[in-house]
């Protein structure tokens, strides 16, 4: 029989068609239907009868079509396992043996059918390659050189530490190999940088630059710098969540860079905590704390350098009027003003002023015996202004000690 097959395939006479399943008579055969030559190798055994009777066939043999208009069987005696041309199926593990293996190719082509692809499923549409341990090491991941010499080179790792305890992102070097920085790249343009020296992390804020009368945020400004620059008022319109919905962790920031004041106004039933305007250069941070609720806040710290920690003795006099007079170091703006007391058994009130002038909003406020911040009118003040915070309504016995911070925008 072999000999037959020796002097068929020396003539041209057989021409291999792929691989057939015999359990299932995939492709499908019947007699009086083929073309003479043409044979197939059995990749899975089974028995079937094309018209003339059952025929039992096994891994590694031939089927073929004859003169007489049949399929018929060649027993080659070899088992065949059906891995070596596309679209073929493997059954079992692939294992190999040895070190130093390379799967090689060129699929430097930037078309799809020229590169390698890994895909493990054709189903439902979701492909994952896992690189797992052999069981007792605990490092798995996958390297990226960069250089033909894979020993003297830097290398991208992407890996799981089970040891250590951490998945990561690693830009590593071997051998006589140069450290690169560690890119975020979308579409090759760099978002963000690790560098590779000093390890400074560094990133590209993205921009919404607008420069029109009204403004109103959407889910995409997440955290993006949305800049306003229009010489007329500007509103700027905080979304309610059946409109646009967004997370309980969404922030941005806005900044000024017009003349026009932004005012900054909710939608529908929303809450809108902190300030509602912004004027040129100024800077402010959106954020949705709750679903229901819009926060806008200033970039802004308690410096008490600004105005002297401020004192009236722990046992005031009853109705004594205590005014105490500072001047600032440099100039800043006043937003509010923080009451710290310690200890107060009697409420009074106090007045802040300017140069002579009462702040609006800061205006005979009661003292309290927790921490107070009361908000003010935002006033500039210049190097060598005169505050002068008088306190008033103080009933004996008391013990008050607290000071009067500046909030000072930046």
């Amino acid at each position: 029989m072999l000999g037959l097959l020796g002097s068929l395939l020396e003539d041209n006479s057989l021409k291999q068609q792929g691989f057939w399943d015999a359990s299932t008579n995939t492709p499908t055969l019947a007699n009086s239907v083929g073309v003479e030559g043409y044979y197939y190798v059995v990749s899975v055994g089974g028995t079937v009868n094309f018209g003339a009777g059952n025929i039992t066939f096994t891994v590694g043999d031939w089927v073929y079509y004859n003169t007489a208009n049949q399929w018929v069987k060649f027993e080659t005696g070899v088992d065949y396992v059906p891995v070596n041309k596309a679209g073929d199926t493997m059954t079992g593990s692939l294992n190999f043996s040895g070190n130093g293996l390379d799967i090689t190719g060129d699929f430097s082509n930037a078309t799809r059918a020229n590169r390698l692809a890994l895909q493990t499923s054709t189903v439902n549409g979701n492909t994952r390659v896992p690189i797992v341990p052999n069981g007792t090491a605990r490092l798995a991941g996958i390297d990226c050189h960069d250089g033909a010499d894979a020993d003297n080179s830097s290398f991208l790792q992407v890996h799981s530490d089970g040891v250590n305890n951490h998945c990561g992102l690693n830009s590593a070097k071997v051998g006589t190999g140069v450290g690169k920085d560690l890119v975020l790249q979308i579409d090759g343009v760099t978002k963000a940088k690790v560098n590779a020296v000093d390890g400074t992390f560094q990133y590209l804020q993205p921009v919404n630059a607008q420069t029109g009368t009204t403004y109103t945020l959407v889910a995409d400004d997440f955290a993006k710098l949305i800049t306003i620059n229009n010489p007329s008022p500007v509103t700027f319109t905080l979304p309610q969540q059946t409109t646009t919905p967004t997370t309980t962790s969404f922030f941005s920031k806005v900044r000024n860079l017009g003349v026009g004041v932004i005012t900054f106004v909710k939608e529908g039933a929303e809450t809108l905590d902190g300030n509602t305007t912004l004027n040129q250069f100024g800077e402010v941070l959106i954020e949705r704390p709750t679903t229901t609720k819009w926060s806008v806040a200033y970039g802004t710290a308690l410096k008490p350098s600004q105005i002297e920690a401020t004192r009236v003795p722990s046992a005031p006099v009853a109705g004594t009027t205590y005014v105490i007079v500072t001047k600032p170091k440099d100039p800043f703006t006043i937003t509010g003003f923080v009451q710290q007391a310690t200890s107060l058994g009697t409420a009074g009130t106090y007045t802040v002023f300017i140069n002579g002038v009462a702040i609006t909003g800061l205006t005979a406020v009661a003292n309290t015996t927790t921490i107070n911040e009361t908000a003010a009118t935002a006033l500039s003040v210049s190097a060598g202004d005169q505050i002068t915070i008088v306190l008033t309504g103080i009933v004996a016995p008391v013990g008050w000690v607290g000071s009067l911070s500046i909030l000072q925008t930046f």
